[in-house]
């Protein structure tokens, strides 16, 4: 069983690429898995410990470096191989789970024939498409996700990209890393679904470029709870519609935060935002590091 990981932003297209990998016949899959980002910090800590000479190769210890590794992939592995068994002739595993990307490099180390896949979209519409949840939640009275959707989302989204931008950076992963833009998918199926099929080492098949034919019982996916996700988004064919969509989502005050925070991290993926909002990023950013304020990068 090779596997393949998923990850990025909540909201930006991860569960659209999951369901494209599992209609593949050798690739199995189903709804997020949820722990490996709090499991991972568990086996680094023990690693770490056995780094700093705390663990001895000695018979009455609990485990050596080697051990270490293959007691955790074990571990991991015996989660998914129920649902991997359900697939006949299925050779790989596909985990989506957003948080993957927390922890992607302890992934990669770990298992060392994985492959990992970074879904991201523009953050304004990230954070356009969770205020629609929100306004679920509100519908079906349940408490809402979170309360500053805005800001809390708009922060949340410069994290991942920082995250990423770390791990598709660092040599070491890079020949393992496939960062799959969002709306280059949906305006371009076949050729961006090709190159992510070669990257994994299977030919593209006909039936991807349908996901509408596919519902979430038929691949076993149970992803739809009709607030987060419903079935008419999980049957959907391949489209256009939800690109830009915080022009029309968003209100004027939410339009100028989600650009002032975002400006830079925008800029750097690669999407349109005007000047005014990049110089505000940097002003905004710069006084926050005067009361204390620390990120991985500059703004």
């Amino acid at each position: 069983m090779k596997i393949i990981f998923i990850g990025g932003a909540g909201r930006s297209g991860t569960t659209l690429v999951q369901k494209l990998l599992v209609i593949h016949s050798k690739i199995a899959g189903g709804e997020q898995f949820e722990y490996l980002h709090y499991l991972m910090p568990v086996y680094n800590r023990m690693k770490e410990m056995d780094q700093l000479g705390m663990v001895k190769d000695k018979p009455y210890h609990f485990f050596n470096q080697a051990q270490l590794n293959d007691y955790w992939k074990g571990f991991i592995e015996q989660f998914f191989v129920n649902v991997f068994k359900l697939k006949e002739g299925a050779e790989y595993f596909s985990e989506k789970t957003t948080a993957n990307i927390y922890v992607a490099d302890t992934l990669l180390d770990l298992f060392p024939d994985s492959k990992f896949i970074y879904v991201y979209r523009d953050g304004r519409d990230v954070v356009s498409s969770h205020k629609q949840v929100n306004l679920r939640y509100k519908q079906n009275n349940k408490p809402a996700f979170t309360k500053h959707v805005v800001p809390y989302i708009s922060m949340y989204w410069r994290d991942v990209t920082s995250l990423a931008h770390k791990l598709k950076s660092n040599p070491k992963y890079s020949n393992r890393v496939f960062a799959l833009r969002y709306e280059a998918l949906v305006t371009n199926p076949e050729d961006v679904l090709k190159k992510l099929m070669d990257f994994i080492g299977e030919p593209l098949e006909a039936k991807q470029l349908d996901p509408s034919a596919f519902s979430s019982d038929a691949l076993k996916m149970n992803v739809v709870d009709n607030i987060w996700y419903n079935e008419k988004m999980f049957t959907q064919k391949i489209n256009t519609g939800n690109i830009g969509k915080w022009r029309e989502d968003l209100n004027v005050i939410e339009k100028f935060i989600v650009n002032t925070l975002l400006a830079y991290r925008l800029q750097r993926e690669g999407y349109q935002v005007a000047k005014i909002y990049c110089k505000l990023n940097w002003l905004f950013f710069k006084i926050l590091k005067l009361f204390g304020y620390r990120s991985a990068e500059n703004s």
